[in-house]
């Protein structure tokens, strides 16, 4: 393997820890937000999945953590475009 083909691995291995740890944060905050409006309402919080999927839809619509969805998506296209970069670059292998 070339240096260069080194170096992307290296690179494109960071950008994707970083999005894998921004992602479980996000899933763990909507998580917890979730069951904090289950619990608001009184109900159990390990049941009901009407709150969770209401709050992954605000999500997606940026209706609530806007800065988490924003900063997701920006790593995500990063991602990608530093795969198609390699692949242009160095080829496939």
């Amino acid at each position: 393997m070339s240096l260069l083909g080194i170096l992307f691995l290296i690179l494109e291995g960071g950008l994707f820890l970083a999005w894998a740890f921004f992602m479980f944060r996000t899933l763990f905050r909507l998580n917890r937000h979730a069951t904090a409006q289950r619990q608001a309402r009184g109900g159990n919080p390990f049941m009901g999945l009407g709150e969770t999927f209401s709050t992954f839809g605000a999500f997606a619509r940026g209706q609530i953590f806007p800065s988490d969805r924003k900063l997701l998506a920006i790593l995500t296209l990063a991602l990608f475009a530093m795969i198609a970069l390699r692949v242009m670059l160095i080829g496939a292998a």
